[in-house]
C-alpha cells in the first residue's frame, strides 16, 4: 500500500483480495447475492488492512447520515450530563450515532451578537456534516442558529427552554409552575424571609421560574423588594473566587430557593462550612433533582419533572417523529413539575407546619 494515502479505500481491498471494487462494496454490505465465502474473505481483508467506511461519502449517496447532533454548553452541571447520557443511549438504541457539540462561549459572550455568532458557528458544523437531526439545549443567542437549521431542513428539537421567535418542537419542565410550587412550599411552612439564587439572565427557564416564584410571594403579601435576589453572575464569580460567604452572610433569611440544584449545592456547602445547619437554620430548595440520578451526592429537596426520564424520552420521540415526518406541525411537550422532599426544607422553627 502507498504510505502517503490518508485512508484505506475500497480499491485497496480489491487489489489485495483480487475482486472488483463493486464486489467489495457489495460484500461489505453483506449482500446475500454473493457467496458466503466471498463475503467472509473480503470482510476479513477489510479488517486486516484497517478499512473504515467513509460515512460522508455514504451520506452523499443515501441522503442519510444516521448521526444526531446534541448542542450543549454546560457539562459541569450534572443535570445536563445525565440528560446527555440518557439521550445518547436512547438514540443509540434507535440506530443513531451521536455528535456532541460543545458551545462553551455563548453564555459568557461579551454581547448578544457575539453569542449569536458563536452558536451559529457550532450549529454550522452540524449542518456541514449533514446530520439527520439536532437536539439543542439553546444558550443565549440561539435564534439565528435555529433559523439556519430550519432553512437547511434539519429536524430540530429544543430541550429545557424555548427560543424567542422560533417555532420548533420543544420539551421542557413547567418552569413557571415549578417556581410557583417552590414559593407555596416555603410560604406554607412559615418562611417569610426568603432568598432566591437566580439563573443566567437570558435563560428562558430562569425567567419563568423567577416569575412564578415572585408572583406567588406577591400574592401572599411579600413584595419583590423583600426577597433577597442573588444574581447568577455574582454567585458564579464568588464560587470561582471562593468568596460565596460574602454574598450569603449575614444570614437574615430562613429559606433559599435556587434556580437549579448545582447552585443550591454551592450554597449548602458554603453555609454548612460556616456553621449554618441545613435545614434547622436555613432551608434550601433546588431545581432538577440531581440527587435521584447521582445518589452519592448530598440529599437536596428539589423541584423537577414528575417522571425523571421523561425529558430525554420525549425529546428523542419528537426528533424521530420529525425525521420520519418533516411536515408535522411544531409540538410542545411541557412536563408537570413536582416536589421531591429530601430533608433540606422545613419550617423556620425546625418543625413542619402550615403557617396559613
Amino acid at each position: 500500500m502507498n504510505p502517503s494515502k490518508s485512508r484505506v479505500t475500497l480499491k485497496d481491498i480489491a487489489q489485495k483480495c483480487g475482486y472488483s471494487v463493486n464486489t467489495v462494496s457489495r460484500a461489505l454490505r453483506s449482500d446475500t447475492g454473493l457467496p458466503k465465502e466471498t463475503v467472509d474473505k473480503i470482510q476479513a481483508t477489510a479488517r486486516e488492512i484497517g478499512y473504515i467506511r467513509n460515512n460522508l461519502a455514504s451520506t452523499l449517496r443515501s441522503g442519510k447520515s444516521n448521526v444526531v447532533a446534541i448542542v450543549i454548553e454546560d457539562l459541569q452541571n450534572q443535570h445536563y450530563s445525565w440528560l446527555l447520557h440518557r439521550l445518547s443511549r436512547l438514540l443509540s438504541a434507535n440506530g443513531y450515532q451521536v455528535m456532541i457539540l460543545m458551545n462553551r462561549t455563548a453564555s459568557n459572550a461579551s454581547s448578544t451578537q457575539q453569542a449569536e455568532e458563536d452558536t451559529l458557528q457550532v450549529v454550522s458544523y452540524a449542518i456541514s456534516h449533514a446530520v439527520d437531526g439536532v437536539l439543542c439545549f439553546p444558550p443565549k443567542g440561539s435564534a439565528p442558529a435555529a433559523a439556519a437549521l430550519q432553512k437547511n431542513n434539519i429536524p430540530l428539537v429544543l430541550i429545557d427552554r424555548e427560543i424567542d421567535g422560533i417555532s420548533a418542537d420543544i420539551v421542557r419542565v413547567d418552569d413557571y409552575e415549578g417556581g410557583r410550587l417552590a414559593a407555596n412550599i416555603l410560604y406554607d411552612l412559615g418562611h417569610r424571609k426568603i432568598a432566591y439564587v437566580e439563573g443566567p439572565k437570558n435563560n428562558g427557564s430562569q425567567i419563568l421560574r423567577e416569575r412564578g416564584f415572585l408572583e406567588v410571594l406577591a400574592e401572599k403579601g411579600i413584595k419583590k423588594e423583600e426577597v433577597l435576589l442573588l444574581p447568577h453572575r455574582a454567585v458564579m464569580q464568588s464560587v470561582e473566587q471562593q468568596t460565596l460567604d460574602e454574598l450569603l452572610f449575614p444570614v437574615d433569611y430562613t429559606a433559599i430557593f435556587s434556580f437549579n440544584d448545582q447552585m443550591a449545592y454551592y450554597v449548602v456547602n458554603c453555609l454548612m462550612e460556616n456553621g449554618i445547619r441545613i435545614p434547622a437554620d436555613v432551608s434550601v430548595l433546588g431545581f432538577d433533582n440531581i440527587h435521584s440520578r447521582f445518589p452519592y451526592m448530598k440529599p437536596l429537596s428539589t423541584i423537577a419533572e414528575q417522571n425523571d426520564t421523561g425529558m430525554a424520552e420525549e425529546a428523542v420521540r419528537l426528533l424521530l417523529e420529525r425525521i420520519a415526518e418533516p411536515d408535522l406541525p411544531p409540538r410542545s411537550v411541557i412536563l408537570p413539575a413536582a416536589y421531591y422532599d429530601a430533608g433540606t426544607v422545613t419550617s423556620p422553627s425546625g418543625e413542619d407546619k402550615n403557617a396559613g
